[in-house]
C-alpha cells in the first residue's frame, strides 16, 4: 500500500521510536517499589464515647478548621444553638450524631484527627463556650457571633433548606442560618 507523502516512512519511524521510548520509560516506572507515605500522627479519634467537650471539638475541628478562629467558633456556636432549641436533641453528642446533620459523621462513626494546632485550638473553643453556656445564658446569647445560627454549610453548595431560613452570617467558607421569625 502506498503512504501519503506527509506520512513518510521518517514519520512512521519518528512515532514508532517514541512509542518504543514511551514503553520502556513506562515499565521501568512500573518496576519500583511502591513506597508508602509516611503515616501521620493521629492526635485524637473522635466517636460517639467521647465527652461532650470532645465531641463539640471534634466537630469544630472538622467543620471549621479551615475557616479561622471566628469560622471555629461559629461552628460551636450553632451547635450549641441546637442544643437550646426544642426541635433538636438535647445532649451535643445526640445532635453531632444525629443521622445527616454534620457529614462527617455520615461516613462512618470515627474520625481521626492529625492537625495538632488545629485540634488544640478546637478543643480550647469548645471549653470555653461550653463553660460559658452552661455558667451564663445570657452572656453566651451576647457572645454568639452566628445571630442564633442553627444551620451552615459550605459556600460550595446551595441547599434548598436555605432559602426558607434567615442568614445570619458569614465567616470563611460558611454561611449561617437560623429560623425565619413568624
Amino acid at each position: 500500500f502506498l503512504i501519503p507523502p506527509r506520512f513518510g516512512g521518517d514519520f512512521l519511524f519518528g512515532v514508532i521510536v517514541k512509542i518504543k521510548i514511551f514503553a520502556i520509560i513506562l515499565s521501568a516506572f512500573l518496576s519500583l517499589p511502591v513506597v508508602a507515605a509516611p503515616k501521620q500522627k493521629v492526635y485524637h479519634t473522635c466517636k460517639p464515647s467521647d465527652t461532650k467537650e470532645n465531641i463539640l471539638a471534634c466537630n469544630i475541628y472538622r467543620e471549621a478548621r479551615g475557616d479561622g478562629t471566628m469560622g471555629m467558633l461559629a461552628s460551636g456556636f450553632a451547635t450549641l444553638n441546637r442544643k437550646s432549641h426544642p426541635k433538636y436533641p438535647d445532649t451535643i453528642r445526640k445532635i453531632v450524631y444525629q443521622p445527616n446533620q454534620f457529614s462527617w459523621t455520615n461516613h462512618g462513626k470515627t474520625f481521626k484527627v492529625t492537625e495538632k494546632d488545629s485540634w488544640d485550638h478546637a478543643k480550647s473553643l469548645a471549653k470555653m463556650l461550653l463553660k460559658v453556656y452552661n455558667n451564663n445564658h445570657v452572656a453566651y446569647m451576647a457572645m454568639d457571633i452566628t445571630g442564633g445560627a442553627t444551620h451552615y454549610h459550605t459556600t460550595k453548595v446551595r441547599p434548598k433548606w436555605a432559602k426558607k431560613m434567615q442568614r445570619t452570617a458569614q465567616f470563611g467558607s460558611h454561611i449561617y442560618y437560623k429560623e425565619r421569625n413568624k
